[in-house]
């Protein structure tokens, strides 16, 4: 678009003047008028150009994307003419993708100055006037002053109740301690708690998803069922062995239809009945068991007599056997194939219907929601719109789309009401889906509705699990019997399900633990519950955490202390630290290491209590952040342990766990008065503020490497280890310090890339080649020649696949992956500059013998072993060959000069 017909678009139709407050830019372009309770900048721009728009407390933006200055009519020098109380300046800024205009707010100052500055906006397009308009004020608020004498007042407030609150928490100090002793002891506390959302874990179960009866559709059992063969009539030779063959069959004497029909080979093969015949072949060789062979057989009839009954018979029985054999790409494959070719069956939706069920099969969703949306809108019968409508939520579900699961089962029941009302799988799933947009009563509800309507159905553990769960969330007493029934009749209806191990889980803090003693307890969760799986029906990524705490709860119960203490070691061990349960674990660590070391001094076995103490206070988080929703310890108990030992004469040992009191007890004062405490993160914040980060490093980069490297190295810094952004982070940072020619710390994060990306990718590919390219360069820039030489001979002899390119972030930070000769021959050139000519010359040879035909390798190679034997035969060889060659080239031109030059020296 030109640039004068881009401006008479935005100023196009604007009409009305300013009034007297006003000032004016380029025409009336830009107007900015000074109200008594607000400003209004006002823009001419066309009601259908974009603009962005943005604002924070120091200043804002208005961008135009697409548009330079001139288009619209802006005058930078001519901005300085606009003036008001509420703006500092305003200024205009340019990318080549778009023009910016910035302003900078201006507040009150003295006295009248804002406690916390903020300005109000409200952006709006004048249409009529053909403008936009940004209306401005100051945010009402407290001044400084004021806001100075209401901290004065809340500090004396605070005095006074931190005052009184130390001697209410001085008083209530060994009430605290001994509600902690309580709460460990009390075998029903667990139970009697409500499940928390943001405390308990729940694992989510994939959909409920039913198989397809094919029978209904197709012929599932003979690969000849209801085969419509062509049967002789005729009295001749030609259909007297047919017939044979046929009488033979129905007499169910297979073998000798084969004998019958490979002594008639020749003449079957030209017969009228020959395609009939060699399926009638291969359906004896099946019914004989000769599976294998009778497959090739039927396979070889689908491709070679497409449009022959028995071609579409053979595809549909081989694609049927690959569903019952789960390999379900040769099942999808084979009803595509069959789709294809016969696309005007009258069961053509049948096939489409089954390759989107063999593709939800493979979990590829997309897929399978596009061919499901297709059968819906396409399909020439209800019964495939309705089977269709029913199945298409669950690839939500999968995905755990839970708003566009619910809303894809709600079509289904207003289109197909009588289908979805007969659906087990809807049914259950939408109640699944309803339950995690945490519309609980609506989820109870559905929940109870599928186990009176489908009680003989095998997944109504799910049910009963879930309505164990929902009874368990219920702050009544009444409650935490009813979620007790409903984990038990899981159990006892349902004893092999998956749901049998999380009841028996959910079930033993409660009443008489469902039934588990000490000693069977702990076979539970080094058994069953350690291989629990989910059986394919539950999302076991949660799993780990619960039964863990499970796992420690019950140890408690069975006032099994000690080795309560040591499962929490063991499990924190096994979970990521991000895992929600880690905070619960070491909130009863705390508490279990004071109560083993206060029931030991209570015994009087402080030597046992002092070993105890010396053997765990290092994996000890004794101080828990305050952020955790722990309450913390009073240390106090390290007191009386440290008195015990120093009675015992162990004088290091006590002055060690004095210091460890003195240490705990500053956390200790600062957190017991907290009030409340924010929930944990778990690190999401984190995740966030690296993808934030490496996002604006990835920008700054790409705008002027070298320009902005401070700021990049700056917003690096912020991307945690964790992140699924680290490996890109330590890239850009090794190309950062290399361009500032910090060699040895581009090399250190080179490295760390290196194997950060080991440990993703298995294969060997193009990415992985660049950045070991990348690593061995800086090696050689640091003088550690054998470390390159030892990389590229890697990239060398694992060489990744030709014609593919690597991924976003390696290409365009990295230099591209130079040919396989070349890698060989910067070997050699590093064994050369070392005067390793043997090893050179085997480099050379290497990349002669895997196909390398360069003639500088050629070249290099005999000038090598030279080095070490001016005569040696095999290089004069060689540089004959090159002196000889047709072409022409610097490497042959050398070449014919060393022969030249021995050629000499032999005449002299």
């Amino acid at each position: 678009m030109a640039a004068g017909f881009k401006k008479f678009l935005i100023v196009s139709g604007c009409v009305g003047a300013l009034t007297v407050w006003s000032s004016q830019v380029a025409a009336s372009e830009i107007r900015l008028e000074t109200l008594k309770s607000l400003s209004r900048l006002s823009l001419a721009i066309d009601r259908r150009t974009e603009i962005e728009f943005k604002s924070n407390s120091e200043r804002f933006t208005i961008r135009v994307p697409g548009f330079s200055a001139e288009d619209l009519g802006w005058n930078a020098a001519k901005l300085g003419e606009l003036a008001d109380p509420r703006l500092k300046s305003l200024r205009l800024n340019s990318d080549g993708r778009g023009v910016e205009l910035i302003g900078e707010w201006a507040y009150p100052r003295g006295a009248l100055a804002p406690a916390a500055p903020a300005m109000d906006t409200f952006p709006y397009r004048d249409s009529k006037n053909g403008r936009f308009v940004l209306d401005f004020w100051v945010k009402n608020g407290p001044t400084k002053l004021e806001s100075n004498a209401k901290k004065i007042t809340q500090s004396r407030e605070q005095a006074r109740r931190e005052t009184e609150k130390l001697t209410s928490e001085r008083r209530a100090i060994q009430d605290r301690e001994a509600k902690e002793i309580a709460n460990l002891a009390d075998i029903g506390r667990f139970c009697q708690e409500p499940f928390q959302s943001g405390k308990d874990l729940f694992l989510s179960f994939y959909p409920l998803h039913e198989r397809l009866n094919l029978s209904k559709f197709l012929p599932t059992q003979a690969p000849d069922e209801n085969y419509p063969y062509l049967r002789p009539e005729a009295k001749n030779e030609d259909a007297d062995y047919a017939r044979l063959a046929y009488q033979l069959y129905d007499k169910k004497k297979f073998a000798l239809v084969l004998k019958t029909l490979d002594f008639h080979r020749d003449a079957v093969r030209k017969s009228e009945f020959a395609r009939d015949l060699r399926f009638l072949r291969a359906n004896a060789i099946w019914q004989l068991n000769q599976k294998p062979e009778a497959e090739r057989e039927f396979a070889a009839i689908r491709d070679e007599q497409v449009g022959h009954p028995s071609s579409l018979f053979s595809a549909i029985f081989l694609a049927n056997q690959a569903r019952e054999k789960e390999d379900f790409l040769p099942a999808y494959e084979g009803y595509l194939w069959i789709g294809q070719k016969y696309p005007e069956h009258e069961k053509a939706w049948v096939f489409r219907l089954i390759a989107a069920e063999m593709l939800y099969e493979m979990r590829q969703m997309d897929r399978a929601e596009a061919e499901y949306e297709w059968l819906i809108k396409n399909s020439p019968t209800r019964e495939g719109r309705a089977l269709a409508a029913t199945r298409i939520g669950n690839v939500f579900l999968y995905r755990r789309q839970y708003a566009e699961a619910i809303a894809a089962y709600f079509r289904a029941q207003k289109d197909f009401p009588e289908e979805s009302k007969k659906s087990a799988f809807l049914t259950m799933n939408r109640a699944e889906a309803l339950y995690w947009m945490g519309e609980m009563d609506q989820s109870e509800t559905i929940f109870r509705e599928f186990l009176k309507k489908f009680p003989e159905n095998s997944g109504g553990w799910r049910a009963l699990v879930r309505l164990g769960e929902l009874a368990g969330r219920k702050a009544v007493a009444k409650h935490g019997a009813e979620s007790r029934s409903f984990f038990l009749e899981s159990i006892n209806r349902y004893p092999f399900s998956p749901g049998t191990v999380l009841s028996r889980m959910r079930l033993i803090p409660c009443g008489d633990h469902a039934g588990f003693t000490a000693e069977t307890a702990k076979l539970f969760f080094e058994g069953d519950a350690r291989a629990y799986d989910g059986a394919g029906e539950v999302r076991v990524d949660d799993y780990p955490a619960i039964r863990a705490i499970y796992r420690v709860k019950s140890l408690i119960l069975f006032k099994s202390y000690q080795a309560a203490l040591d499962a929490v070691f063991e499990e924190k061990e096994q979970l990521p630290r991000q895992s929600p349960v880690v905070a619960s674990l070491e909130d009863i660590q705390r508490r279990l290491f004071r109560k083993n070391i206060v029931e030991l001094l209570d015994g009087n076995k402080t030597f046992e209590a002092a070993k105890f103490y010396d053997d765990r206070i290092d994996r000890m988080p004794m101080s828990p952040p305050e952020s955790d929703g722990s309450e913390a310890i009073n240390p106090e108990y390290l007191l009386r342990l440290s008195r015990g030992v120093s009675a015992m004469g162990l004088g290091t040992l006590a002055q060690k766990i004095y210091d460890k009191y003195t240490e705990l007890q500053t956390g200790y004062e600062v957190t017991r008065f907290t009030e409340t405490r924010q929930e944990k993160r778990l690190g999401l914040e984190a995740r966030k503020q690296s993808e934030r980060a490496y996002t604006l490093a990835k920008a700054l980069a790409t705008e002027d490497r070298k320009k902005n490297a401070e700021e990049i190295r700056k917003q690096l810094a912020q991307v945690s280890g964790d992140s699924p952004y680290s490996f890109q982070r330590f890239v850009l940072e090794s190309v950062i310090d290399a361009d500032s020619g910090k060699t040895q710390s581009a090399l250190a994060a080179a490295e760390k890339a290196r194997l950060l990306l080991s440990g993703l990718k298995g294969e060997y590919t193009i990415e992985a080649a660049c950045l070991d390219q990348w690593v061995a360069d800086l090696q050689l820039k640091t003088g550690a020649k054998y470390a390159a030489i030892e990389i590229y001979a890697k990239i060398a002899a694992r060489y990744p696949e030709a014609g593919r390119e690597p991924t976003s972030y390696v290409s365009g930070w990295l230099p591209p992956l130079q040919p396989k000769d070349q890698l060989m021959q910067n070997q050699a050139d590093i064994y050369a500059s070392l005067g390793k000519w043997v090893d050179a010359a085997n480099v050379y040879e290497r990349a002669m013998s895997s196909g390398v035909k360069s003639n500088r390798v050629r070249y290099e190679f005999a000038r090598a072993r030279m080095k070490n034997n001016p005569t040696d035969a095999k290089a004069i060889e060689v540089l004959n060959q090159l002196a000889e060659s047709k072409e022409t080239d610097f490497w042959t031109e050398l070449a014919r000069k060393s022969i030249a030059g021995l050629t000499a020296k032999e005449g002299n």
